[in-house]
């Protein structure tokens, strides 16, 4: 009974030194976003609340040092710790669920070349590399410049006018776009990868884009020079990215859910030793308080 408890003790102690970091961690981030140029990407709406939720995650970590540092009111901070250690569990729990099915839909729309997005959940993948891809565009202020043409294609460079964003460009132009890799020349009954990408409007349209003009080799220049162009030449390094971190993500949930799952089962058992001692007190004082009278 008592290495039990010392090890449900020593579990929340753990979780609450967990939660104390989240909490700190998201705190300094939050803030990180609205003072340096990645609040250009972040709403400061989203800064500010996510500030509220740090703020409330450390105050649960107070809770569980109060439950294994004092026993004054110890099950009303337990009950509170225990909630929110449970909403954890189903909410990594379900991330790990999501990020697993997400993972499988970039692979789907990386081997369809981002064309006919017509699946709800591949939209939503897309729709979020859409979304990341033209707001690091316009973030970074980017130009692509043709550097040099052959029969096959074309070649270009990315740059950022705010330097801060230039680690971007590096990797596009280590990757999809450099002097390595040409933009392959298409007619108008040779349709190429690029152009596929470019023309499908299923999940990314001519408005979005900002681009009105034909589709055709003449135009090259001005398609490079749109987000979509950018994405539709890089699709496979951006969505091989988005899959090492999606990797992380979801076996980093599995394991931190599993963590939370383990710590609910600490607080049940805290719980449950709570309930003995006070039924063991109880009547420990009723034995007591009844004296036999001596004939």
């Amino acid at each position: 009974m008592g290495a039990a408890r010392c090890t449900a003790s020593l579990l929340v102690g753990t979780a609450s030194t967990l939660f104390l970091a989240i909490g700190l961690a998201i705190i300094a981030a939050n803030i990180a976003t609205l003072v340096t140029f990645i609040k250009e990407l972040v709403p400061s709406v989203v800064s500010f609340s996510g500030i509220g939720v740090g703020l409330a995650v450390v105050f649960v970590a107070a809770a569980g040092y109060r439950v294994i540092c004092s026993k004054a009111h110890r099950r009303c901070w337990l009950f509170a710790f225990m909630a929110f250690d449970l909403v954890l569990f189903i909410l990594f729990g379900a991330l790990a669920f999501y990020v697993l099915r997400s993972d499988d839909a970039l692979t789907v729309l990386n081997k369809s070349g981002f064309v006919n997005v017509t699946d709800s959940l591949e939209h939503s993948v897309a729709t979020v590399l859409r979304e990341g891809v033209h707001r690091t565009y316009d973030a970074c202020q980017a130009e692509v410049d043709l550097t040099n043409a052959t029969a096959e294609g074309r070649f270009y460079e990315m740059s950022c006018n705010r330097t801060e964003w230039d680690m971007v460009a590096d990797i596009v132009n280590s990757n999809c776009i450099g002097s390595s890799h040409a933009v392959l020349r298409f007619t108008p009954t040779n349709a190429t990868e690029f152009k596929s990408c470019f023309v499908d409007q299923s999940f990314w349209t001519s408005e979005q884009n900002g681009y009105s003009q034909p589709v055709t080799w003449s135009n090259i220049d001005l398609m490079m020079e749109t987000p979509k162009g950018v994405f539709c030449q890089c699709y496979g390094t951006l969505s091989d990215i988005f899959s090492d971190y999606f990797g992380i993500i979801k076996w980093s949930s599995l394991g931190i859910a599993l963590f939370f799952g383990i710590v609910f089962a600490a607080c049940c058992y805290l719980c449950c030793c709570d309930k003995r001692e006070e039924t063991k007190s109880l009547s420990h004082g009723s034995y007591n308080n009844n004296y036999v009278a001596r004939p």
